[in-house]
């Protein structure tokens, strides 16, 4: 860390961390910043403010009866496994038919682009004649 470019002060800052929340949690937010491999201030704090940020209830919903679903939603690959097409080929059926959508909207917004262009154009030239 002192290698980099205000390497010192990056330091400082990992030292005023371990004087306020004590030598354990600074050295575990060291010992995981380490193992990702990238290490920096920024990065230990971060670390540090995870490990010590209290953990919240999960959030509890309440969805009125008109929203909620009949039937839960099946992920493609479940459906299409049920259906007996391997997962693999269901999602990349999936990705094709959503390219060929995107690509025919694509030639769609084209065209009405030329078009647009050409009225665009046309009234030009009429009304300067």
């Amino acid at each position: 860390m002192l290698k980099q470019p205000k390497g010192d002060r990056a330091f400082v800052e990992v030292l005023l961390a371990l004087r306020r929340h004590g030598t354990e949690p600074v050295e575990v937010a060291c010992a995981l910043t380490l193992e990702r491999g990238a290490v920096s201030a920024p990065i230990v704090l971060n670390h540090l403010h995870r490990l010590l940020a209290p953990v919240r209830p999960p959030i509890e919903l309440q969805v009125p009866t008109a929203l909620k679903l009949t039937h839960e939603p099946k992920l493609i690959a479940e459906a299409m496994t049920a259906c007996g097409r391997p997962p693999l080929l269901a999602d990349m059926t999936a990705f094709l038919k959503a390219m060929h959508l995107f690509t025919a909207w694509r030639r769609h917004l084209r065209s009405w682009m030329r078009n647009a262009r050409a009225s665009l154009r046309s009234r030009k030239c009429g009304s300067s004649a």
